[in-house]
């Protein structure tokens, strides 16, 4: 059994290492995140791995505040050198390090180490966050010996959460298993699931120890798994035979359970809010749109009401021209009906028309 109760967290750190970004962090900090899902994700990667670590010079590269590294050298193993690019990580991994653990500063695409250096190389989470990542391969394949194993995880796209704002490119099952085939004839790839347990166990966990194993536990499985449902890949390379490596779950609360539960319902109560509040838009934008054409067509009617008076003041003002011509017409019938000229020539004017007649 793996001596995990020598496993020891950092403590006491009053600066943010886990570099937030849109409140996403970017690295896992034990002491921040205890007892929550992703304690047990982180977790259950390193204390698979650490089967294969006893004697072995191992290299933890994206080591972060170090967690995995202590566990492996308390695993047995002959050296555990943890790397990270950032100095205040490592300085705090330093801090708190285990015996057979050290810490420098160093990016997986230069690393600071001859050919061959070590047996085990795990990189956990780390190769979704690096640009180049087939070159960050190539580099952490170099310092490893001609019978190590390589250990690469990363989310898996199809599965995971998407929009973390601190990844370059997550890996899918096949193309991480395809990356480590053009290094090694011998590539297996493992899917880490996360499943809710239920188990009778005998006495009280001790709250103080960050992974306590059950002596002579037993799991069983009654959900599907399968590459569909993994949020989590973990491929294995080696020139040699990959050894077969047993099946080690590490158990969480049910707290973030209820907390995702929660947070669901509000959501979904949020989401139905919302297609209350787009049918009531779409009821709005159906009733403007005929407000709209009722608009148009009195816009319509308005424009031939206002032709239409426009004519009707055109026939006005040839109306009024016309009586004005008709009562000068008059006048002036009536000026010559009444002169003295008309009066004399009136027996002319008879006698023509019985000429006529």
């Amino acid at each position: 059994m793996i001596p995990v109760r020598e496993v020891r967290y950092l403590a006491g750190v009053n600066v943010d290492l886990s570099n937030r970004l849109e409140d996403v962090p970017e690295r896992f900090v034990p002491d921040a995140m205890r007892g929550e899902l992703v304690e047990a994700e982180h977790l259950a990667r390193y204390w698979w791995s650490a089967a294969l670590a006893g004697g072995r010079r191992v290299l933890d590269a994206g080591c972060g505040l170090g967690y995995g590294t202590n566990l492996l050298a308390a695993s047995g193993a002959g050296e555990a050198v943890g790397v990270d690019v950032a100095d205040a990580v490592v300085e705090a991994a330093a801090g708190a390090a285990q015996e057979g653990a050290r810490f420098l500063t160093a990016g997986i695409h230069d690393l600071p180490f001859e050919d061959g250096s070590f047996d085990l190389i795990v990189c956990f989470e780390v190769i979704e966050h690096v640009e180049r990542a087939p070159e960050a391969i190539a580099e952490l394949t170099r310092v490893l010996s001609p019978d190590g194993v390589l250990a690469v995880s990363s989310p898996n796209p199809d599965v995971y959460v998407p929009g973390n704002p601190h990844h370059v490119h997550e890996f899918s099952p096949h193309e991480l298993k395809t990356v480590l085939e053009g290094h090694f004839p011998y590539v297996e790839v493992r899917q880490q699931h996360n499943l809710i347990v239920s188990g009778v166990l005998e006495g009280e966990p001790d709250p103080s120890v960050p992974l306590e194993s059950i002596p002579g536990a037993e799991i069983a499985q009654v959900a599907a798994a399968s590459e569909a449902t993994a949020p989590y890949t973990i491929a294995l390379g080696s020139r040699q035979s990959l050894p077969n490596i047993p099946t080690r779950m590490v158990a969480t609360g049910l707290a973030e359970v209820r907390r995702w539960l929660a947070l669901y319902q509000e959501q979904h109560e949020l989401l139905v809010a919302q297609k209350a509040y787009f049918e009531d838009m779409r009821a709005i934008g159906t009733e403007r749109g005929e407000l709209h054409a009722q608009l148009r067509k009195s816009e319509e009617e308005v424009a031939r009401l206002l032709d239409l008076s426009a004519g009707v003041e055109r026939l006005t003002t040839e109306r009024d021209a016309l009586a004005e011509r008709v009562a000068r017409a008059d006048r002036v019938m009536q000026d010559m009906t009444s002169s003295p000229s008309w009066r004399l020539t009136a027996p002319l004017r008879r006698a023509k028309r019985l000429l006529a007649g």
